[in-house]
């Protein structure tokens, strides 16, 4: 089993799932694109090559920055993948073989809003997937 994974990004700077809006912008956009080749040379279902690929476009809007909502802050994150499955196609595995690998599909991957009041931060967010989605607290600081 041999693969490539080529990455292409154009995101802003991410720290611990937060944007950081370095300019002080209200509205910063980004952009990435991962691409994989995975060749399977021996074993599995059958040897050969697939391509896959996940691209992601990023929005995040400041309120605060644009005047119009004290300490408030939205984020989306909406995500593509395309391309062949090499774990059903060529390996036969039950884990996948990349964790990209999810068929074609668009949706929204992550949305949330923050809110600072105070001192405390409220932020509420839903992901794709509520079982594997650890944003959805109150965090009081």
């Amino acid at each position: 089993m041999l693969s490539l994974t080529i990455m292409v990004c154009l995101t802003p700077t991410l720290y611990g799932g937060e944007v950081l809006n370095e300019e002080n912008k209200p509205l910063t956009f980004g952009a990435s694109y991962i691409g994989d080749n995975f060749n399977n040379i021996t074993g599995g279902i059958k040897t050969g090559s697939v391509y896959l690929g996940m691209a992601n476009l990023v929005v995040l809007f400041d309120f605060q920055q644009a005047g119009l909502w004290k300490g408030a802050q939205f984020y989306i994150n909406a995500a593509n993948t395309q391309g062949a499955s090499p774990s059903a196609e060529l390996l036969g595995d039950l884990q996948v073989a990349s964790n990209i690998e999810a068929g074609n599909h668009s949706y929204v991957q992550e949305f949330w809003l923050k809110q600072a009041l105070g001192q405390s931060l409220l932020h509420i967010c839903r992901c794709r997937r509520l079982r594997t989605c650890r944003f959805q607290w109150v965090q009081l600081l």
